[in-house]
């Protein structure tokens, strides 16, 4: 039986004349990575395979920072383990090493204190820990984006900040959390804008459920899609039920499918004896209702749904919006109910669901992957639920591990690109 040198020891033979007199190596690590992606070298070793595509994760992160020299050593380093592994024999009739290599493990089977899925086989360390690119030094250039699937809407943008907006009144704008923003535009979270400063944001989200006309409302997204002809028309963030439980009462909103059966301009509201228990366990005055006018919490416009007591309507608080703060009724945006009031027609279907992790492949093959806080705690086993959706869309295969790890852990709520990386166009 032919004798395989193990990777790391070729890795220690490799000296730093050898990355000095190599020529620019990216391209062709890259091309590795495309040959040994479509082999059945990766199948029969799944160890070695993901410790090369680290590698080559690994060089890119360090390429893109602007570190190029060290890219070349690790790119150069990854070729060496390309090879490598191309070199080894694989039996075409069991699909398995021809020395006697066991067949690839299950990718992931539990989650780590630190929130990361742990690979049930274990692997080769990286050589160096991976960075992802920081988001608040990218330029102007890099928030131009397109379309990379029906399913995939909004994504990075630049907002143009209005007189005395805040940035948290923003953030509820966008849908998106108020840390992230902060970070991205290197901002306090209380910070004021000026007039016509610029906000960065990356509001990319996969849409959970396709109806043909409609409303659709996810609760761990926070967001309400309008659908016309198959399509989404309109997305609009909005404010939701209560996470935490009372012991008195529970204010999450329902999941289920509804209808609109009634609209109104400048409504009344009609308190819920629920809400008037409250209002006196507070030591607040009691009202059964309160008529139009700017002190109405239903704000211009509501929309009855067949739901019990659950309303879609506009509000008085608007920085309240793409949080999980109200009695159950489903809270819009002002400006973005006037729009949603004016497109929805009596009745209209819709529904309420609860999908925390979205997972998306496009006709190039790349895999988007969206993972939300599961603020309800219905999902049992988050990792599990990220495994099975991988792979109900054939996507396990053509995931960075690194990358899924980063989704699970920080639960963003922006769709994120998961997919191995592909040879970088010229």
């Amino acid at each position: 039986m032919k004798r395989i040198i193990p990777l790391i020891l070729l890795v220690a033979a490799a000296t730093a004349d050898s990355f000095a007199s190599a020529p620019p190596p990216r391209y062709d690590a890259f091309e590795l990575l495309k040959t040994l992606r479509n082999s059945k070298t990766g199948i029969s070793f799944p160890d070695e395979y993901k410790s090369f595509v680290s590698t080559i994760e690994n060089a890119e992160n360090r390429y893109n920072r602007g570190e190029v020299a060290e890219a070349d050593q690790m790119f150069s380093l990854a070729i060496l383990k390309g090879k490598l592994l191309l070199s080894y024999k694989v039996d075409e009739k069991q699909n398995s090493a021809s020395i006697g290599q066991p067949a690839a493990k299950p990718v992931f089977t539990t989650l780590s204190s630190a929130g990361q899925i742990i690979p049930a086989a274990p692997t080769l360390q990286p050589e160096l820990s991976p960075l992802p690119l920081p988001v608040d030094e990218a330029s102007d250039d890099d928030f131009k984006e397109t379309t990379a699937s029906d399913r995939i809407i909004g994504g990075n943008g630049i907002y143009i900040a209005q007189k005395k907006e805040t940035l948290r009144l923003v953030a509820s704008k966008l849908g998106v959390r108020l840390r992230d923003l902060a970070r991205m535009n290197r901002l306090k979270p209380d910070a004021s804008l000026a007039a016509n400063q610029k906000i960065r944001y990356n509001n990319r989200r996969i849409v959970p459920k396709a109806i043909r006309n409609g409303i659709v409302v996810n609760i761990p997204d926070r967001s309400l899609y309008l659908f016309r002809n198959g399509r989404v028309c309109a997305i609009y963030p909005v404010a939701l039920g209560i996470s935490k439980k009372k012991e008195s009462t529970i204010w999450r909103t329902p999941v289920g499918k509804f209808q609109i059966t009634d609209k109104k301009e400048n409504p009344t509201w009609r308190i819920p004896p629920s809400i008037q228990k409250e209002m006196e366990e507070n030591g607040e005055e009691v009202l059964e209702t309160v008529p139009p006018g700017p002190k109405n919490p239903l704000g211009r416009y509501a929309m009855r749904t067949t739901l019990s007591g659950i309303l879609i309507h506009s509000t008085t608080r608007p920085a309240s919006i793409n949080s999980y703060s109200s009695h159950g009724c489903i809270r819009v945006m002002p400006e973005h109910m006037e729009k949603l009031f004016r497109e929805v027609s009596v009745p209209m279907n819709g529904e309420i669901i609860y999908q925390p992790v979205k997972v998306e492949v496009t006709e190039e093959g790349k895999v988007f992957l969206e993972v939300n806080n599961d603020s309800y705690e219905y999902v049992v086993d988050m990792p599990a639920e990220v495994n099975r959706l991988l792979k109900k869309h054939g996507a396990t295969g053509k995931v960075s591990w690194e990358k899924v790890n980063r989704a699970v852990k920080e639960k963003t709520g922006i769709a994120m690109d998961v997919s191995l990386m592909e040879m970088p166009e010229n």
